[in-house]
């Protein structure tokens, strides 16, 4: 029988400098601290949305406008996702982009 192990729910990495340096690059570019993109990263690669789509989420959590917006946001599409398509991990890339775009949309102008 397995035990679980217990968390504080917080984890901590420290990037390697090349690691680092993308970081920096891509938060100035989001207009996001380091931390906030490490975040958000991890975000979209536990939904299954492709880093190019990143612009899409973002925009949504600002429409949000609370501080787990990214993460709601994200987990949103993701369950959009698997419920659009048999895997999405799968699917033709630029369906998987037109329906994220598609649902943000709707999901932005239903916050108006």
């Amino acid at each position: 029988m397995k035990t679980a192990i217990k968390t504080t729910g917080h984890v901590q990495f420290k990037p390697t400098s090349v690691m680092s340096g993308q970081l920096k690059i891509a938060a100035k570019k989001w207009d996001v601290s380091v931390n906030q993109l490490a975040r958000n990263m991890i975000a979209l690669s536990l939904n299954g949305i492709p880093i190019r789509n990143y612009v899409f989420i973002q925009l949504m959590a600002r429409a949000n406008n609370n501080l787990n917006s990214f993460e709601e946001c994200a987990s949103h599409i993701g369950s959009f996702l698997k419920g659009r398509f048999d895997d999405p991990n799968f699917a033709d890339f630029n369906e998987v982009t037109s329906a994220i775009i598609l649902e943000s949309d709707k999901y932005m102008k239903d916050r108006e």
